[in-house]
């Protein structure tokens, strides 16, 4: 036997992961950013069936997706980072019409807003009921 038949010949397998964001958009003009590993159209059937989705509360708006990029992501951390830059692109851009509820920095700061109004508003009621006692 020679030496060449020793040899084993196994294909390049190409191990890098792509980071595929994607746009949905809705007929209500609502607007979702999100990223993937999978496939767009395997990660749309998932929020269509995962009732904790935005896109699945909104599945009624006829969703369409549309990818907006399709890198190589060497990490995790590279993928998240990727992915918030781009949320907050389209934050800034669609407002309250991007329905990432989590990423929008806008409706973030309207909630902790809200919150503090309301302590605010709960401890002036406490001091006025306190002050009704002590009479």
């Amino acid at each position: 036997m020679s030496e060449e038949n020793h040899i084993l010949k196994l294909p390049i397998v190409d191990l890098t992961v792509y980071i595929r964001m994607a746009k949905f958009t809705f007929d209500n003009d609502k607007v979702y950013v999100g990223s993937t590993c999978e496939t767009l159209e395997l990660r749309l059937q998932w929020h269509k069936s995962n009732p904790k989705s935005q896109k699945y509360k909104n599945n009624k708006h006829n969703p369409v997706i549309e990818l907006i990029i399709n890198a190589p992501s060497n990490d995790k951390k590279t993928l998240e980072d990727n992915k918030k830059i781009n949320i907050e692109e389209y934050a800034e851009k669609y407002d309250k019409l991007l329905i990432n509820i989590r990423s929008n920095a806008k409706v973030k700061k309207e909630k902790k807003e809200r919150k503090i109004e309301y302590q605010i508003d709960t401890e002036d009621k406490l001091r006025e009921r306190i002050r009704q006692l002590k009479e």
